[in-house]
């Protein structure tokens, strides 16, 4: 298992690893924004340390995921007033627009991001920790 995962206990990776895919292969729709394709390649880049031909493989492999996701764009300016909005100003940009996403789809959030499920918590949207979720499984 590549190091994407390194924040979650490796004891329970097998498990976080099948619950995810059960997830995404039982979910009518997945909604992404462009900043979560961004992190994803960071993501695979920094903390998986793939290779150039590594990372290219990798994100040849996820494309499947992608191609079946809804993809919700939004500005940089539109991104800043939700912030203001809703007092968003210490979530990143992608969680920002994860939350931004799921506020207007009034669908769930699903994340390994602490932060983030408080934070959606707070503002009544539906929020999941995946590593919660593969626990209960």
């Amino acid at each position: 298992m590549p190091k994407v995962l390194s924040h979650i206990p490796a004891a329970e990776h097998p498990r976080v690893t099948l619950v995810l895919s059960t997830l995404l292969s039982n979910t009518r729709r997945v909604l992404l924004t462009p900043q979560v394709f961004t992190e994803f390649q960071v993501v695979a880049q920094n903390r998986a340390r793939l290779s150039a031909e590594g990372l290219g493989e990798f994100l040849l492999a996820s494309l499947p995921i992608f191609q079946s996701a809804e993809q919700y764009p939004i500005s940089f300016a539109d991104l800043v007033e939700f912030k203001s909005k809703t007092n968003s100003w210490r979530l990143s940009f992608v969680d920002t627009s994860v939350l931004w996403a799921a506020t207007v789809s009034r669908l769930p959030v699903l994340t390994i991001d602490g932060p983030l499920v408080d934070h959606s918590k707070r503002l009544k949207v539906r929020a999941l920790h995946l590593l919660h979720v593969a626990r209960q499984a």
